[in-house]
């Protein structure tokens, strides 16, 4: 009975959308770290000179998106960790009902 119901569960369009999952975050965990990196390795001097119209730039310390997007990492982070871990599990239970048919 219980392998009936996991072989209904772990067709293939199910584990495809736990692998899109997977990839979806890790795009976000890249996008984020590009961010927070960029910002720690920003270095404008305030009232500097624009190369492209010579006009002066105006920076702004807005350290609530670097925070938001720190912690977003992390959390991401951890999405992916528990995807590898049900994409492992996944896996070895199909490859065992497949095994067992």
């Amino acid at each position: 009975m219980r392998k009936n119901k996991l072989r209904k569960l772990y067709t293939p369009d199910f584990i495809c959308n736990v692998k899109l999952c997977f990839s979806s975050d890790s795009s976000d965990v890249q996008r984020l770290s590009f961010i927070v990196d960029g910002e720690a390795n920003k270095d404008v001097k305030n009232n500097a000179i624009c190369p492209f119209c010579d006009g002066y730039t105006m920076t702004k310390n807005t350290p609530n998106y670097i925070e938001a997007s720190k912690a977003e990492y992390i959390k991401i982070n951890l999405q992916l960790k528990d995807l590898e871990k049900a994409i492992i599990s996944i896996s070895t239970e199909k490859l065992s009902l497949e095994q067992s048919a």
